[in-house]
Formats: structure tokens, sequence, C-alpha cells
């Protein structure tokens, strides 16, 4: 009877027709239950009965089972990941390194700079308190008055602590804590040695005699180019090609020594320069050796508040 064959063959039709549609829903689910190639057991077996084009089923030729591309196990696979080799990474660290060497010198110059530009901030702020001081006394500060020495004077007009400080010196460990050490210097004395009985600088007129007469401020009058004398900078006192760090004098002396590495770190402090300020307020960056080398008349001049060179004391 034809009809109940055909119905007989519906039934293993249908079933390929429903396995193909479960096998692509089951193919994007998550990857549990697989084999080796990617399908589900039971979907394997069921391929296996119905991908034969010559197989026939009551007479009627069975549909060709077609493997879907996405249960094709060689896509299913993931590709393998590749690492770096020995020769690449060399050539990158070889990169970091050239970038490094050529970066690094600009971020120290910028730092520097910008220590330099801390500490000529720190020598303006003294260079305010102390036109303040003059401006109120119309005089200039001595070296010592009552027991206090001159930045102790100065901190009458409410200086903050910060300012003492120079971003490119630091306390050598050295030096013991019980030590005075100042970054800052004051031109006390001008070109006289200590003890000169006329120093020249802003300290006082004469010293301070043994009877124990006091000495005398130096007028505001007295200095005769304010613009071009030396009042504050970096505390070197320095002379015959040696300087000595952390005293509270800016001074230019034949008596100057050299203390562990204090020429050194002097010259290394602002790169072979001293960060100073005028009587007048100004800021200058002046070479070391201008300062404490050079003998011409101009370089001498500035260290006195008679703007005269006395090439006379270099001796002293």
């Amino acid at each position: 009877m034809p009809m109940a064959a055909g119905a007989n063959l519906a039934s293993p039709l249908h079933m390929s027709i429903l396995g193909i549609i479960l096998s692509n829903i089951i193919s994007r689910l998550p990857d549990h239950g697989k084999d080796g190639t990617g399908m589900l057991a039971a979907d394997s077996a069921r391929r296996d009965r119905h991908d034969d084009p010559g197989r026939l089923v009551g007479g009627l030729s069975a549909v060709t089972w077609r493997r879907p591309s996405c249960l094709n196990p060689m896509k299913a696979q993931p590709a393998p990941k590749k690492g770096f080799s020995l020769v690449e990474l060399l050539v990158v660290i070889a990169i970091i390194s050239l970038l490094a060497a050529m970066f690094l010198p600009a971020l120290l110059s910028a730092k520097r700079k910008a220590q330099r530009l801390h500490c000529a901030h720190n020598l303006g702020q003294l260079a305010v308190a102390l036109q303040g001081f003059v401006s109120d006394s119309h005089a200039y500060p001595l070296q010592s008055e009552g027991g206090m020495l001159w930045p102790l004077l100065l901190e009458k007009s409410e200086l903050s602590g910060g300012i003492w400080r120079c971003p490119s010196a630091g306390r050598p460990s050295d030096i013991p804590q019980t030590a005075g050490y100042l970054d800052y210097g004051y031109n006390v004395w001008g070109l006289s040695p200590w003890g000169d009985p006329a120093p020249l600088g802003l300290g006082a007129t004469e010293a301070p005699s043994p009877t124990g007469s006091l000495a005398r401020p130096v007028a505001e009058s007295a200095v005769t180019r304010p613009a071009e004398m030396l009042a504050l900078g970096d505390g070197f006192r320095g002379g015959g090609g040696m300087i000595q760090d952390g005293v509270p004098f800016l001074w230019r002396t034949s008596g100057a020594e050299d203390y562990p590495g204090s020429t050194k770190r002097s010259y290394s402090r602002h790169q072979g320069r001293a960060s100073v300020v005028f009587c007048d307020g100004h800021f200058e960056s002046l070479s070391l050796d201008g300062l404490f080398v050079d003998t011409s008349d101009a370089a001498l001049q500035r260290w006195n508040r008679d703007h005269q060179a006395h090439r006379e004391r270099l001796a002293r």
C-alpha cells in the first residue's frame, strides 16, 4: 500500500531534518559535553546514520546530511598564541634603554632649573625682608645684635622657615647636627678678613672692640651703588680656589678652607654658579669663578659698599 509506505518514510526524513536543526542550535551553546570534534555524542551518532547519500529508505533516497561549517573541527580549535622571541625581547629592551638615555638628561636639566627657580624665590623673599628692615631702621642689619645673628633679625619680618633651605643643597652627613649649617649667607665683611677693624661689607662699619663696645650698623646711605653691591646669596666663603659651604656669610677671603668635599659640593649646587641678590633687591646667577677667582675691578667692587676694588685686601 503506497500511502502506508509514504507514511512510514516521513518519520526518518523528519528526524534527519530535526537533527540538522538541533545540531545548529547546540553548536551555538557553550562547549559543555562535546567530544574532541566539538559535537555532542548523540549528534555524532545521528550523523553516522544519515550522512550516506547512497542509502535508501523505503525506496526513496535519504536526505544527505551536510555538516555545518560552524562544526568544522579545524575551525573550532583556537589559533595558537605566539609569544615574544628572545630577539624581539632584546630589541624592546634596547629601545627602552635608548629612550631613557635620550630623555633622562632633559629630565635632570628640568629638575635643576626648577631648583634654581625655587632658590631664586627664597632669596627674593629674603631680599624683601632685608629691604623692609632697611626701610624701617635706615640701616642694614648687624652681623649680630643682642645675641641674635642676622637671620634672626630678619625673622622679625615673619619669614617662613622653608625659605632658609636651598633645594639644591643638603646638609652633608659628615657634619655633626650640633654644628651650624646655613644655606644662605650675608655679605657681612666685603673683601675684609675676619676681625678687620674697618670691614667693607654690610654687617658693620667697625668690628666690635675687645672692650666690648658695640659695632655700628651700616647706614642705608653708605652703600654707594645698591644695584651693584652684593647683599645676600648662597652661604659660601671662598678664595684661593677653595670654597666652604654652609656658612652664614657670602664672603670672599684669602682664609677660605676646603672642608671635606665642600668645594666640590659648592660647584655642584648650581652647576658652577651662585644665586645672589643685590642691595636693590634684584636677583642674579653669577659664576663661582667670577665671585671668588676673578680679580678684575668689576669683580672686586661689588663686594664693597664704597664700590672700590680694594685690591690690597686680597693679600690679607
